[in-house]
């Protein structure tokens, strides 16, 4: 999230900001996946939100492709970052939910749109030793913090400006409207919410 005061309430000034972030490189991370700047009543307070498909789904749940690299990869072509579950097994990355399914490369996890969700610690250990891995380890804490500290808030607890909101379907939340500011969303539903 890119909170901004800016000094005058015009589209001018929202474009000279689009520009900063364009030299300074700080749209790299979520330029693919802004698709939409919603100002919360006017240009107080500028908000980019990330939109972020839970194990490559974008309209549902479809546990027979999630986490495997070609839905995956489906997911970020419609610009969307993608959550995954990422184990460390055999010398080895892999990707899978409840158990390690498909084989994976170091280099798949640095795409700047993957969010990889640790399921065993060595596979925390060895990604955290890559810069390029924007990972986090949860079970059922209220939130954690993410490698690039972004709180990853467990679904139904407290949200805040710098929170993704995970999986608000399960509290019956259909829109973003329904939500307070929040830095993304992950749901398996995520088309709805853009």
């Amino acid at each position: 999230m890119l909170p901004v005061n800016p000094p005058t309430r015009n589209r001018a000034y929202l474009n000279i900001l689009v520009l900063y972030c364009r030299k300074k490189y700080i749209l790299s991370f979520v330029k693919p996946l802004i698709t939409f700047i919603d100002c919360y009543g006017d240009l107080d307070t500028l908000i980019i939100m990330v939109f972020i498909s839970h194990r490559g789904n974008v309209n549902g749940a479809n546990p027979g492709r999630e986490n495997s690299p070609d839905y995956i990869n489906e997911a970020l072509a419609q610009n969307y970052h993608v959550e995954i579950d990422v184990w460390y097994k055999d010398d080895g990355f892999w990707l899978g939910h409840d158990k390690p399914q498909y084989a994976t490369v170091e280099a798949f996890l640095e795409n700047e749109k993957l969010w990889c969700h640790a399921k065993n610690l060595p596979a925390l250990e060895k990604m955290l030793e890559n810069k390029k891995i924007h990972c986090f380890w949860h079970q059922e804490d209220d939130l954690t913090l993410t490698a690039k500290n972004i709180m990853w808030t467990y679904p139904g607890k407290e949200l805040t400006p710098q929170s993704v909101c995970v999986m608000p379907e399960l509290q019956g939340i259909k829109s973003r409207t329904e939500l307070p500011k929040c830095f993304g969303i992950c749901s398996d539903f995520i088309s709805n919410f853009k």
